[in-house]
């Protein structure tokens, strides 16, 4: 193991099992980490709160390719890199004539840094190692939504919060930012046009357009959650799958057994949206290869 290794290995395991001899107190997310010790949540000022797996992941260093044994928090090191599972999945879809696109959600604490006692600069290499692994995505073809361009943009942060406070979630603003972003890549890329008048609401297994994830897909009272919106925009009704867990791996699995119920039911869809927190890249559970069924 290369000196590199080491020491990700070793911020890894001070953040899982609390405070060691060892810290990185360069690294603002590492000690806020390190101080909250068992906790799950950490609270921050006037009453932000994040879960700690949030601030593992900003404390940690390249998470994909070889460097996942080290960085990643799957028990068994096989599942521990992304950057695999991902690029096979699309392969799969793209045989099916399905296109994907992934749309991590921005860590929390990546956009509101602040309240945690940390500042922009803090967040500067986080930032840099998701936009490296997007990049890497789209050499090879996968095509990816980041939304830190849109989040992290002076007239985002000016019109209100963009997560909920006390929840690892999006807020209502930040939900249709999120929406507002995905709609155009549909329509760019021949999914329909925008609507000019209130379409009906809702989701429908018939639709060509999948929305498949973790809670962050969940539908919402009055019309406020992501698929709602994403329907609004698009000015039709569109598939919406939430998968119990992480969706690393839990999502692609939940796509199995709807393909297994319904054969033909991929036949009808042109886009996935697979919609997660980027969390998930180093604190997931697994990032298994899930071979999709040929029906």
């Amino acid at each position: 193991m290369t000196a590199l290794s080491s020491l990700f290995l070793a911020l890894f395991f001070s953040c899982l099992v609390g405070p060691l001899a060892w810290a990185d107190e360069s690294n603002c997310f590492a000690a806020v980490c390190q101080s909250a010790g068992k906790t799950r949540v950490v609270s921050g000022e006037n009453g932000w709160s994040y879960p700690i797996e949030e601030l593992r992941f900003l404390t940690k260093g390249v998470f994909w390719g070889e460097a996942a044994l080290d960085t990643g928090a799957a028990r068994n090191p096989a599942h521990r890199d992304p950057l695999e599972p991902i690029d096979d999945f699309n392969r799969q879809l793209a045989d099916l004539d399905v296109q994907l696109l992934i749309v991590p959600i921005p860590p929390k604490a990546l956009i509101y840094p602040l309240p945690l006692g940390c500042t922009r600069e803090d967040t500067r290499g986080a930032l840099g190692r998701l936009r490296t692994f997007y990049a890497e995505l789209r050499q090879r073809g996968v095509q990816v939504l980041d939304l830190t361009e849109d989040f992290l943009a002076l007239a985002a942060l000016a019109e209100g919060r963009l997560y909920e406070q006390e929840e690892p979630r999006l807020s209502g603003i930040g939900t249709k930012r999120a929406a507002a972003q995905i709609s155009d890549w549909l329509v760019k890329h021949g999914a329909g046009s925008l609507s000019e008048s209130p379409p009906p609401l809702g989701t429908s297994r018939e639709r060509s357009v999948l929305l498949l994830g973790d809670r962050t897909v969940e539908r919402r009272e009055q019309g406020a959650g992501l698929p709602e919106q994403l329907a609004f925009l698009l000015g039709q009704p569109i598939d919406a799958e939430k998968a119990a867990g992480f969706a690393a791996t839990s999502s692609r699995i939940e796509l199995i057994r709807l393909m297994n119920a319904s054969p033909g039911y991929i036949k009808g869809k042109r886009f996935l949206i697979w919609c997660f927190t980027a969390t998930d890249f180093t604190e997931a559970d697994a990032w298994r290869f899930v071979p999709l069924p040929v029906n």
